[in-house]
């Protein structure tokens, strides 16, 4: 589901980026708005629970409450990194290279799940350990 809700959201980031350079008009804020609401049901099905998931299985039960409770303040961090980064941003690349900037970074975390993290389906979570800690 990962991949399916990456692609949507690059889709849409697209999308947003292409009603910036749209001339002004019904047409884009309409191509813009359907965009931004297929962004956040794509990452809502995707990446948005997956540091929840992946946080919960790939720490052993001794360390898995502090694990998961310092990579979920990192996520903070940088949801309020990429927060504050904005303005500035869209400042100085305009709106549709911010966005074109945020298709990147999807299509990079696309190819970062892909080789990184492993398939945990239908595994238990000792097993899930042992296979992310013995790599």
């Amino acid at each position: 589901m990962s991949y399916i809700g990456l692609a949507f959201m690059v889709l849409s980031l697209v999308g947003i980026m292409w009603s910036f350079w749209m001339p002004a008009g019904h047409r884009a804020g309409w191509v813009a708005l359907i965009s931004c609401f297929s962004f956040r049901v794509a990452f809502s099905v995707s990446l948005g629970p997956l540091p929840y998931i992946i946080t919960a299985e790939v720490f052993p039960e001794h360390i898995r409450a502090p694990g998961v409770s310092l990579c979920l303040a990192v996520k903070w961090v940088a949801n309020f990194t990429i927060a504050l980064s904005w303005l500035p941003l869209s400042e100085s690349m305009t709106l549709a290279g911010t966005f074109a900037l945020y298709t990147a970074v999807c299509v990079l975390a696309a190819f970062f799940l892909a080789i990184y993290v492993p398939e945990t389906s239908g595994k238990s979570l000792s097993q899930v350990t042992k296979v992310v800690w013995n790599k």
